[in-house]
């Protein structure tokens, strides 16, 4: 549902929309979905649950809107990292910053639970970043200041890697972050694993994770 009343139906009709006018709320169709049991499961046994990077209201929301998942997803004991978009997406977050994103997110939930955000701070060639302005994309602002009132932890990086003249995510620069993260809180938490989480440190760093 768009800010103006308007309904639009389906997740391809949602990035198709050529109006400005911004996304008020999301559902699903029929409304009492159910999450499977392995999925229930997988949330809490998790070490670290990670949003994006992918379209917030066609990819990461939905998530939440099935029965359950969010609150399974509060309750759960695990790092909460959200990995911000490099861009903005036409008809879905035009303007948007990292805060915003977030804040999408979180009116899905019952609190606030993001604990980190990773947000890209490389430089995109100026001739591919002309081609995303005609399309109506822009860089997604880190607002700083906002983020760190929320209390949640950045994460900056030159994450920029181009294929067939996309902006995409380095994956491998993310998976490293993403797995610091995770060993740094599993450490802080578990000290009685300390050497435990220091030997598979190693290992990874020598596997150039």
């Amino acid at each position: 549902e768009l800010e103006d009343g308007t309904i639009v139906k389906g997740e391809s009709e949602i990035t198709k929309r050529t109006q400005n006018v911004p996304i008020k709320r999301v559902f699903i169709e029929p409304s009492n979905v159910y999450p499977l049991d392995e999925a229930v499961n997988a949330i809490r046994e998790a070490d670290a649950i990670v949003f994006g990077p992918g379209s917030l209201y066609t990819s990461i929301i939905p998530n939440l809107l099935v029965d359950d998942i969010a609150r399974h997803i509060e309750d759960s004991g695990a790092v909460k990292i959200y990995v911000s978009n490099i861009m903005t997406q036409p008809g879905e977050t035009i303007g948007y910053s990292v805060c915003d994103h977030i804040d999408a997110i979180h009116k899905y939930c019952r609190k606030r639970i993001i604990n980190y955000v990773i947000a890209n701070d490389g430089k995109i060639p100026r001739w591919l970043y002309g081609k995303y302005i005609e399309e109506g994309a822009q860089e997604v602002n880190i607002d700083r200041n906002n983020i760190l009132k929320e209390n949640i932890k950045l994460v900056e990086d030159n994450l920029v890697y181009v294929h067939n003249n996309l902006v995409r995510h380095n994956t491998n620069k993310l998976a490293r972050l993403i797995i610091d993260i995770v060993l740094n809180e599993r450490i802080s938490k578990d000290k009685k694993r300390t050497l435990e989480y220091y030997y598979l440190n190693e290992r990874l760093k020598e596997r150039r994770i």
